[in-house]
């Protein structure tokens, strides 16, 4: 079985960091472990959280950088959970570990904010934004593909329009905008249309984001990118790590370079 590792901290961000971790390890079939990188004597909140909610710890001492790309770096992990800060104040968009992490690992990391409200059991809403490129789009099918055929979710698509480049029917509700949004996910998701909603906003697509997933109710945002925190690439991922309340799933995109 493929695991999960959630890194955390000795705070009580720790917690939202374990729930978000449980609910998406079911999601995705994986076991979970909890990983607590012990630099001093501290580590109580740690250990009484992951016992609290039933998740298995390992402890490890050294650099908590080294040390979480290290457990990601295991064959059989799958993916890595980070807090984005330990405190609601903190950090923005995020600490400087929970950066390097997303920005080094080679796999999926969910990235959670210690304002994050886990809904526990009944159904999940999953926020997939699309922009239709084919990096992004066969990276989600993939993810997509690994859901449990029991997982209780409902899939809502987005898409953010440039304000140049919008459809001239987008101004009509309607037939026209309806067959546009099933050829749309049909071509960047190969989902079936009548199992997945489609947002469609015109504007600036990290805050357009940010306010889908305040007004659909997301527990999580899952979205493909090229792990590039420079100013001009990251503005979608930097908002949402700092102004979103929802779990955030990167998942690295694989550049032909390295394909």
């Amino acid at each position: 079985m493929s695991e999960l590792v959630a890194a955390i901290d000795d705070s009580a961000a720790a917690r939202p960091v374990l729930l978000a971790a449980r609910e998406i390890a079911r999601m995705f079939g994986d076991s979970l472990e909890a990983l607590y990188v012990q630099e001093d004597e501290a580590g109580r909140t740690a250990k009484d959280l992951a016992t609290a909610l039933d998740v298995p710890l390992t402890v490890r001492r050294g650099d908590p950088l080294t040390e979480i790309l290290a457990a990601a770096s295991a064959d059989d992990v799958r993916g890595i959970v980070v807090g984005a800060r330990r405190f609601p104040s903190g950090a923005r968009p995020a600490s400087r570990v929970a950066l390097e992490v997303i920005r080094s690992c080679q796999k999926p990391v969910i990235v959670v904010p210690p304002t994050a409200t886990v809904r526990t059991g009944g159904t999940h809403r999953l926020l997939v934004p699309l922009d239709g490129q084919g990096e992004t789009a066969s990276a989600m099918r993939a993810l997509l593909a690994r859901l449990v055929p029991d997982a209780k979710l409902e899939i809502i698509a987005a898409h953010v329009f440039e304000p140049d480049n919008v459809p001239p029917f987008s101004d009509q509700a309607g037939h026209e905008t309806d067959a546009w949004s099933q050829e749309f996910l049909q071509r960047w998701l190969a989902a079936d249309t009548t199992d997945v909603a489609l947002e469609l906003r015109v504007g600036n697509a990290a805050e357009a984001l940010r306010d889908i997933a305040q007004e659909v109710d997301a527990d999580v945002i899952a979205m493909g990118w090229k792990q590039q925190l420079s100013p001009s690439r990251s503005q979608v991922v930097s908002t949402l790590v700092a102004e979103s309340n929802v779990p955030l799933v990167l998942v690295p995109l694989v550049t032909p370079s390295t394909a």
